[in-house]
C-alpha cells in the first residue's frame, strides 16, 4: 500500500500499541510503543538449564530470548489467544537480535517449528511459531522445514499441568511424516515457551531418530 494512503486509513483509523494504548505511526510496523518496545527485557545469559526428566535428553543446548514474563510474556498471549497475529513482527525482531548476538545461524541447516496439533491449528487459524520461522527463514535465508513434524495426539495446554504431568502429557506426542528429510541434518528448534523441556525433548527425540546430526533449541522466553 502506497505510504499517502496508509497515512489516510492511519489518520481515520489510527494504530494503537497492543499493550498500552498509546496511539502509533503509520510507519510503526511492531504494533508495540517505542516505551513498551523498550520495556522488553531480554536475558544476558541466553543458555536455559537442560530439562530435569529421567529420560534421554535429545537436543544439546536451548537458548531463550528473554524470560516468560511482563511485556514479552503478554506479547505472546495476544498473538496465541487473541489472535493479535501483527505482533509477531516485534517477536520475529527480538529473535533475529539474539541469533545476531548469540547464534552461529549458518551452523544449522534448517529451521524447524514445534507443530500444533490440528485442532488446535484449525480452532486458532494458525501456528504462531511457523510464523516466528517464516521470517527468520527469510531474513537469515535459510531452509525451512513446515509440516514434516507432526503433532500426532491432542495434549492438554502444558500451563495447566505439574512438571511430571507435562513430561507425562508430551509422551510420543510427536512423529515426521518422511524422516529421511531430516536426515544427516543441522538442526534449530523453534518455539515460543520452554518450561520443563517436554515438548521441545520430544520433538528433538523425533528428529534425532530421523537421523538428524543434532538439534539446538531458540525459544522467545523460558519460565513456568
Amino acid at each position: 500500500m502506497p505510504a499517502i494512503w496508509e497515512n489516510i486509513l492511519n489518520f481515520i483509523y489510527p494504530l494503537s500499541c497492543d499493550i498500552c494504548g498509546k496511539t502509533l505511526a503509520a510507519v510503526n510496523q511492531r504494533r508495540l510503543c517505542d516505551t513498551c518496545w523498550e520495556r522488553i527485557s531480554t536475558v544476558n545469559s541466553p543458555y536455559c538449564p537442560r530439562p530435569d526428566i529421567e529420560n534421554k535428553i535429545y537436543f544439546r543446548r536451548v537458548q531463550a530470548v528473554g524470560r516468560y514474563e511482563g511485556i514479552l510474556k503478554e506479547c505472546i498471549h495476544l498473538v496465541k489467544y487473541s489472535r493479535k497475529r501483527a505482533l509477531n513482527k516485534a517477536l520475529s525482531e527480538l529473535m533475529i537480535s539474539h541469533i545476531n548476538d548469540h547464534l552461529n545461524i549458518e551452523a544449522f541447516d534448517c529451521l524447524v517449528p514445534v507443530p500444533l496439533y490440528r485442532r488446535q491449528y484449525w480452532k486458532r487459524g494458525f501456528n504462531q511459531t511457523e510464523l516466528l520461522v517464516e521470517k527468520l527463514g527469510c531474513h537469515f535465508n535459510k531452509t525451512i522445514i513446515i509440516g514434516n513434524l507432526k503433532r500426532i495426539k491432542h495434549t492438554r495446554p502444558q500451563y495447566r499441568l505439574n512438571k511430571p504431568q507435562r513430561i507425562k502429557n508430551m509422551k510420543e506426542a510427536f512423529s515426521s511424516i518422511v524422516p529421511a528429510v531430516f536426515e544427516d541434518k543441522t538442526i534449530l528448534l523453534v518455539d515460543d515457551v520452554y518450561t520443563t523441556g517436554a515438548t521441545v525433548n520430544e520433538c528433538a527425540k523425533v528428529l534425532s531418530r530421523a537421523g538428524a546430526r543434532a538439534v539446538d533449541v531458540l525459544v522467545l522466553a523460558h519460565g513456568s
